[in-house]
């Protein structure tokens, strides 16, 4: 509610498990512009998954290639 007042259009970015997926996030943006990722890497609320160091790499290489700003939310 709060985005949407504020013109902002959230995106969500999941694989399959939940957890979020540097796949997924290349495919999205690819496909439009994204200014933001917001991230909770350290005992995801509420699946209370964990993301592993591969994966960061992989999420800050995206982030790179395409400006994106990173908000970890991290425990």
């Amino acid at each position: 509610m709060v985005a949407s007042i504020h013109g902002i259009n959230l995106v969500p970015v999941c694989h399959a498990d939940g957890a979020l997926g540097p796949d997924d996030l290349a495919r999205i943006c690819s496909k439009r512009r994204i200014h933001a990722l917001y991230t909770m890497p350290m005992v995801h609320n509420p699946i209370g998954s964990t993301m592993d160091d591969p994966t960061r790499r992989a999420i800050a290489g995206i982030a790179r290639r395409h400006d994106l700003l990173i908000v970890e939310d991290s425990a």
